[in-house]
């Protein structure tokens, strides 16, 4: 099992995203995306204790995907993110394959950290907490 720390998603953000994904899928046929709830990818965080800085926790992806990590995200490029991980993204799939698509620009809000476990077909929640926004 692989753990691996994500940033999860707004209730509104999280829906709007799930939309996407599937007409990302009827587009694609890629069915990775169910690996894990829609949420933002933190390589090599290995831990979600301590502070946790998102501001006002509003961040924008790419609109292209990029391979990292054995992952396929929209690469976020935002500092507040980067002082966690050095290639942070949003979730595409758990193909090793950059699609030829493009997402519509979209903004995210972050609800929370979670640690996720996954063996590369299933995924679980193993820990969650809230994060603030604004402090």
């Amino acid at each position: 099992m692989r753990r691996i720390a994500i940033l999860t998603l707004e209730e509104g953000s999280r829906l709007q995203w799930r939309r996407l994904e599937r007409e990302y899928y009827k587009a694609t046929g890629d069915w990775g995306f169910y690996l894990l709830p829609p949420c933002i990818i933190l390589p090599g965080l290995e831990s979600i204790d301590g502070d946790i800085d998102i501001g006002n926790g509003i961040f924008i992806p790419e609109r292209k995907a990029a391979v990292h990590d054995g992952w396929s995200m929209l690469p976020i490029h935002d500092e507040r993110l980067h002082r966690l991980s050095g290639n942070p993204g949003l979730f595409l799939s758990c193909s090793q394959q950059s699609p030829d698509y493009t997402f519509p620009e979209e903004t995210i809000k972050i609800k929370g950290i979670a640690l996720a476990e996954t063996d590369g077909t299933s995924s679980r929640i193993i820990r969650f907490r809230p994060l603030r926004r604004d402090r």
